[in-house]
C-alpha cells in the first residue's frame, strides 16, 4: 500500500516532467498505430490483388508477367519499409525514454539517495520510477485508444489514400509507365471483369466483402511503447542507483 502511496504522491509532485512524457507516449502511440494501420492496408490489397489475379485465365497471367511481378515487389518493399520504420520508432522511443530517465535522476537525486539510506533496495526503487512511467505511458495508449474509437473510421479512409500513394510510388519506380499499361490492357482484354484496371492493382477489398476501414495495431503498439519505455528507463534508473550506491558506500567510514 505504501508502494502506491508512493508512486502516486511522486507523480503528483513530478507533474511537469510527467505531463511532458505523457504527451510523448501520445504522439509516440499516434504514430505507432498510423503506421501499422498503412501496413495492415498494403497487405489486405496484396491478399486481395491476388484472389482477383485467380480470375484471370494462366495464359494471360502469363503475358502480363512483368506487371505482376513488379506489383508484387511493389508491395513488398512497401511492406518492409514500413516495418523498418516502425522498428526505428521502437527503437527511439526506447532511446528518448533513457535519455528522460538520466535527466529526471538528476532532478531526484536526493529523492534517491533518501531511499537508499533508509535501506531500500535497488529493485524496490527502480519498481516505483518504472510504475510511475509505465502509468504515464498507458494514459498515453489509453487517449489515443479513445481517439481511435471516435475517429477511426475517417483515419483510416484518409490512410487508405495513403497507402495507394505510396504503392503507386514503389510502382512507378519498379515498372515503366509504358509496361503497366501495356499489361493492364492484355489482362483487361483476357477476362471481363467487375473492377477497372487500376482496381486490379489496389482493389479495395477482395470481390462480395465489405469494407474494412478501421485502424489496426494497437495491442502491438501498447507492448512495443510500453516495452520501449520500461527497458529504456530501467537501464538509466539502473545506472543511476548503482552509482548513487557507490557513492554512499565510499563515504561510509
Amino acid at each position: 500500500m505504501r508502494f502506491l502511496e508512493r508512486t502516486f504522491s511522486a507523480l503528483r509532485y513530478h507533474r511537469a516532467a510527467y505531463l511532458a512524457e505523457f504527451v510523448a507516449s501520445l504522439l509516440l502511440c499516434a504514430v505507432s498505430i498510423l503506421m501499422l494501420t498503412v501496413r495492415a492496408q498494403g497487405l489486405d490489397m496484396r491478399q486481395n490483388f491476388g484472389d482477383r489475379l485467380a480470375q484471370f485465365t494462366p495464359s494471360a497471367v502469363t503475358k502480363a508477367g512483368q506487371l505482376i511481378g513488379g506489383v508484387q515487389r511493389a508491395y513488398s518493399q512497401l511492406d518492409s519499409q514500413l516495418l523498418w520504420a516502425w522498428g526505428l520508432l521502437i527503437g527511439a522511443t526506447a532511446l528518448v525514454s533513457f535519455l528522460f530517465a538520466l535527466l529526471f535522476a538528476r532532478r531526484r537525486r536526493q529523492e534517491s539517495l533518501a531511499y537508499l539510506m533508509v535501506g531500500k533496495s535497488t529493485g524496490a526503487i527502480l519498481a516505483q520510477y518504472l510504475l510511475e512511467s509505465l502509468i504515464v505511458a498507458g494514459a498515453g495508449f489509453l487517449a489515443v485508444w479513445l481517439l481511435c474509437l471516435l475517429f477511426g473510421a475517417n483515419a483510416a479512409g484518409w490512410l487508405s489514400q495513403l497507402t495507394r500513394a505510396g504503392f503507386s510510388d514503389q510502382l512507378q519506380g519498379t515498372l515503366a509507365t509504358g509496361t503497366i499499361s501495356r499489361d493492364l490492357t492484355t489482362l483487361m482484354h483476357s477476362h471481363v471483369t467487375t473492377f477497372s484496371g487500376p482496381g486490379l492493382l489496389v482493389p479495395n477489398q477482395a470481390p462480395g466483402a465489405r469494407p474494412a476501414l478501421a485502424l489496426s495495431g494497437e495491442g502491438w503498439t501498447l507492448i512495443a511503447i510500453v516495452g520501449a519505455v520500461a527497458f529504456g528507463q530501467a537501464g538509466a534508473w539502473l545506472l543511476h542507483l548503482g552509482r548513487l550506491r557507490w557513492h554512499l558506500r565510499r563515504s561510509q567510514p
